[in-house]
């Protein structure tokens, strides 16, 4: 059966939320996880290093385990949770960042990176790691969901005021430009 393409607004707005939530998730990880919990992240990023270049959906499915296994790592059951219910949209983010790709390579270090300061208890660490991890799939990401932005010229033309108000508004301006006096 055929899926349907995603939905671009949608992506955008996973991108926003994992870069808001991952970050923090990778920083409590570093301070929280197991033992068990850590070897589930090491297993799931060899996972993923052992199924390039041979096996793009086996190495989706283990770095969907392995941003799973980070989140429940972080010890918090709402964070959990989320993770469970957006999973489908990682996944799918997965997919058509793996395909973007030019070279593996890149994502592999990234995810190191942030299975060693977890490892290591760095919690500052993973989730810098994490910023660099999230920064590299919205690089590989944009060309296929480019976000429209206004032009300069297009946004000064959107703030002038309405024909017949200029003087008004340029006079509240310089006015609320001035110093305000501190009233006694």
């Amino acid at each position: 059966m055929a899926s349907a393409a995603p939905d671009p607004a949608f992506m955008i707005a996973l991108l926003e939320a994992r870069k808001i939530l991952e970050p923090a998730a990778a920083r409590l990880a570093a301070m929280r996880a197991s033992a068990a919990q850590i070897l589930a992240i090491d297993r799931a990023f060899r996972g993923m290093a052992e199924s390039l270049p041979h096996d793009v959906e086996a190495c989706c499915q283990h770095d969907l385990v392995f941003h799973e296994s980070i989140f429940a790592a972080a010890g918090n059951p709402l964070l959990h949770r989320f993770v469970l219910a957006i999973r489908s949209g990682l996944l799918a983010s997965f997919r058509i960042s793996a395909n973007a790709r030019a070279s593996y390579e890149s994502s592999l270090i990234e995810h190191r990176a942030v299975a060693i300061a977890i490892r290591k208890r760095e919690p500052i660490e993973a989730e810098q790691a994490m910023h660099t991890l999230l920064a590299g799939t919205s690089r590989d990401l944009a060309p296929t969901f480019e976000v429209p932005r206004r032009s300069a010229a297009s946004s000064r033309t959107a703030r002038q005021p309405p024909p017949g108000r200029g003087a008004r508004s340029s006079n509240k301006k310089r006015a609320s430009s001035q110093p305000e006096h501190k009233r006694g």
